[in-house]
C-alpha cells in the first residue's frame, strides 16, 4: 500500500516538485530567523543598557526616556516582525542598533559632564566653606578686639578715676581721716577736676609727696601680714614712728653664753633689783620717820 502510495505520489507532484525553490524558502526561513534573533539580542541588551544608565549618575531623564521608548517600539515589532523579510528585519536592527549607540554615547557625556560639575560644585563649595570660616574668623577676631577696646576703656577710665582720688586724699593728708575718705571719694567721682585741681598745685609747688597708694586711711605698720596685705593702699607711716637703725659692729672678746647661764644672770639682776628697791623702801620710810620725830 505504502509503495503504490508512493508511486502514484511521485508520479503525481514529480511535474510540481522544484528542489531549487524549496532551498529559496529553507534560506528566507533560515535569514529570518538569524535577523530576528540579532534584534532579540539588540533588545535584550538594550534592557541591559537601560539597568545601567539607571545607576549611572548624571544621566538625563530624556535620554532614559529615549531608550525606553526605543525598547518599547522595537519589542513591538519583533512580536510581529514573523512576517517580515530578513532585509526588514536586518535593517531594522542596524537601525536600533545604531540609535542605541547613539543614546549610550550621549549618557556618557552626560555622566561625564555630571562628574565635572559635581567636582566644580564641590570645588566651589569648598572654596565657600573656606571663605565663610576665614570670614568667621575676622568677624569673631573683630568683636573680641572691640571688646577688648572697650574693658581697656572702662579699666583706663578706672584707673583714672582711682588716681584721681589717690591725689586728692593725699594732698589732704593733714587732715582727719574721715576727711581723706570723704575726699578719696570726691576725687574718684570727680577725677577730671581732681586732675585739674592736681596740675595746678604742681604748678604752684605745693604739691605733697605720696603717704598711700590709694588714700592715707590706716596708720601702720600693721602686724597682721594678711589684714596688712589687704589694707596695703591704704596705709601709711608716720614719720614719728620711724627709726633709723644702728650700725651693728663686732664686740672684741665677746662669746656666746648657754641659756641656764643667761636665766641665773637674769635672776640675779631681778633680785639686785629687788634688794634695791627694799632698801629705797627703807630708806624712804626711815627718812619719814625722821622728819615726823624732828616735828
Amino acid at each position: 500500500m505504502e509503495t503504490v502510495t508512493s508511486l502514484l505520489g511521485n508520479k503525481m507532484f514529480a511535474s510540481m516538485y522544484d528542489p531549487k525553490a524549496d532551498k529559496l524558502a529553507a534560506d528566507f526561513r533560515a535569514r529570518a530567523a538569524s535577523s530576528l534573533s540579532g534584534l532579540t539580542s539588540v533588545v535584550s541588551k538594550g534592557d541591559e543598557t537601560k539597568n545601567i544608565l539607571n545607576k549611572i549618575p548624571g544621566v538625563s531623564a530624556d535620554t532614559k526616556a529615549s531608550l525606553d521608548n526605543l525598547l518599547a517600539q522595537t519589542k513591538s515589532f519583533t512580536s510581529s516582525a514573523s512576517g517580515s523579510t530578513p532585509n526588514t528585519i536586518a535593517a531594522k536592527k542596524d537601525e536600533v542598533d545604531a540609535k542605541m549607540q547613539e543614546i549610550v554615547k550621549k549618557a556618557q557625556t552626560e555622566a561625564k559632564d555630571a562628574k565635572v560639575k559635581e567636582a566644580a560644585a564641590k570645588k566651589e563649595s569648598l572654596k565657600e566653606k573656606i571663605a565663610n570660616q576665614t570670614f568667621s574668623i575676622k568677624r569673631l577676631a573683630g568683636r573680641i578686639w572691640n571688646q577688648f577696646k572697650i574693658y581697656l576703656l572702662y579699666i583706663l577710665i578706672v584707673i583714672l578715676a582711682l588716681w584721681g582720688g589717690s591725689m586728692t586724699s593725699n594732698a589732704m593728708f593733714e587732715m582727719p581721716v574721715y576727711m581723706r575718705f570723704y575726699y578719696f571719694v570726691y576725687g574718684t567721682l570727680l577725677f577730671p577736676v581732681a586732675f585739674i585741681f592736681a596740675i595746678m598745685r604742681y604748678t604752684t609747688g605745693a604739691s605733697g609727696k605720696y603717704h598711700a597708694i590709694l588714700a592715707p586711711l590706716v596708720e601702720g605698720p600693721i602686724m597682721n601680714p594678711i589684714l596688712a596685705g589687704i589694707l596695703y593702699p591704704f596705709t601709711h607711716i608716720s614719720a614719728e614712728v620711724l627709726v633709723t637703725p644702728l650700725p651693728v659692729e663686732s664686740i672684741d672678746g665677746a662669746h656666746a653664753v648657754s641659756e641656764t647661764v643667761i636665766m641665773a644672770t637674769a635672776q640675779q639682776n631681778a633680785m639686785a633689783q629687788a634688794q634695791a628697791q627694799a632698801q629705797a623702801q627703807a630708806e624712804a620710810a626711815a627718812k619719814v620717820g625722821l622728819i615726823g620725830t624732828s616735828v
